[in-house]
């Protein structure tokens, strides 16, 4: 992007405009009875000859340098807002990205058979250990809990994803925003130039290269750019890159047909390139809302807590709870070899670890850092950082969550254990105890 040569062409075009002819390091005007001539400084003089071959010719001084000093600023001013350290770069939402996807890596539970992820082992050691207990309570904790957190887990990992390919379509957007700026600074020069030395109409006409950007960026997050281990649209979270086959084409297409229009055209091109922006990011801050609405519309696909206390009435002896026990000697439960009730609370409570050790990482890959809103064109703030920011947080706060489930689900579980194995009043109590604390809850709830 050449600005000076772009200021240097709108002079050229603005001095045609005032009727000279452009030379290699001047301009020339001439007419019946004078001449003009202007440097490249704006400075020069008209020149009269007299109608007395005895009588000198008359001369006057010109000075175009100040219009040239208000092309300049117009042009330094119309660009202002679309300076490279104004708009966010590809290495900053590559370092966001990076961000992000260590959330999305402490959410891999693995695929339903290897559970090979981050969480895949602890999960396997629960899921291994989980139907070797029998009987009607241990039937209600795996189907209502342990079956249910592969799932649970992978629901939160895609949100994660989500903001994952966020970063990825903007840096796509970005990029791309440049280059269009950089094309419509070159395709004005062009134009100021042309009618410089013709004098005619002029097109400022190019397809943006913003066409399709945010679906280029997430696909290519999606598919190669970082791996995701989690398929989307496990709960009608769609992949971003999947959420709108927007192809119409967006262009800049102006013209002028002397100075002042094409100085216009200049100007306003930039908006259209504003514009596209603004349609790029409008895909993703949709996606992203998109995610949101269908977080808060599908609780019990990202929270076990209704599975896991009382129904609230104060009444322990008409539970819904999957641990509706009064005496777990009194229900049909088989408890295996001590060494696999070690191995399940083990596996449980590196769980509850390692969910907990995630909920940091989903925040830290929003935009907290304005690196997406902090600037002057495109959505801003109200946009794709705004929606982010509430997935994101909405997210952790629900990881939060499903952390304390766990850890409390397993200790509600030992104590069916204890008191089956006991069957004392104090087995009892203790059960009950934390079965109390269990309907009171976590305290995070980002459904409020």
């Amino acid at each position: 992007m050449d600005i000076d040569a772009l200021k240097q062409a709108a002079i050229d075009a603005y001095m045609r405009t005032e009727g000279y002819s452009v030379k290699d390091d001047h301009y020339f005007d001439y007419g019946l009875g004078f001449s003009a001539y202007v440097g490249r400084d704006g400075h020069g003089t008209a020149t009269y000859p007299s109608m007395s071959p005895y009588a000198p010719p008359t001369t006057t001084d010109l000075d175009y340098s100040g219009h040239f000093s208000t092309i300049r600023s117009n042009i330094d001013s119309a660009l202002e807002e679309w300076q490279d350290d104004k708009m966010p770069t590809a290495a900053q939402c590559d370092a966001k990205a990076v961000e992000a996807t260590a959330a999305v890596t402490a959410l891999n539970v693995g695929n339903s058979t290897a559970l090979g992820g981050a969480l895949g082992g602890y999960l396997k050691t629960v899921s291994d250990n989980a139907p070797l207990f029998r009987g009607e309570t241990a039937d209600a904790f795996n189907n209502s809990f342990v079956n249910q957190l592969p799932a649970v887990i992978s629901n939160h990992g895609c949100l994660a994803s989500l903001v994952v390919e966020a970063w990825g379509a903007s840096k796509e957007i970005w990029t791309k925003a440049r280059e269009d700026r950089d094309t419509h600074v070159e395709t004005c020069t062009t134009a100021f130039k042309n009618y410089a030395e013709s004098g005619g109409p002029n097109e400022v006409k190019f397809v943006l290269a913003l066409t399709g950007a945010a679906i280029a960026g997430a696909s290519a997050i999606a598919t190669g750019g970082i791996a995701l281990p989690f398929t989307l649209a496990t709960v009608g979270v769609t992949s971003l890159s999947a959420i709108n086959d927007y192809a119409a084409e967006l262009e800049v297409e102006r013209n002028g047909a002397n100075f002042e229009e094409l100085m216009d055209a200049f100007v306003e091109g930039l908006g259209d390139i504003d514009e596209g922006i603004t349609k790029q990011e409008q895909l993703i801050a949709d996606g992203l809302e998109n995610a949101w609405t269908t977080f808060e519309a599908n609780r019990p696909l990202f929270d076990l807590t209704p599975r896991a206390t009382d129904d609230g009435d104060g009444n322990w002896n008409d539970e819904t709870s999957i641990f509706d026990v009064q005496d777990a000697a009194g229900i049909s439960f088989v408890v295996p070899a001590q060494e696999v009730v070690d191995s399940l609370s083990s596996g449980m409570v590196n769980l509850a670890h390692g969910i907990g050790d995630a909920a940091p990482k989903v925040v830290a890959g929003d935009d907290t850092a304005n690196v997406l809103s902090d600037r002057t064109v495109g959505l801003q703030y109200s946009g794709i950082a705004i929606y982010m920011y509430i997935l994101s947080d909405n997210n952790a706060s629900s990881l939060r969550n499903l952390q304390w489930d766990v850890r409390e689900g397993n200790a509600m579980y030992q104590a069916v254990i204890r008191d089956f194995q006991d069957n004392d009043t104090a087995s009892q109590t203790h059960m009950d105890t934390i079965r109390e604390r269990l309907s009171v809850g976590s305290g995070e709830d980002p459904w409020a």
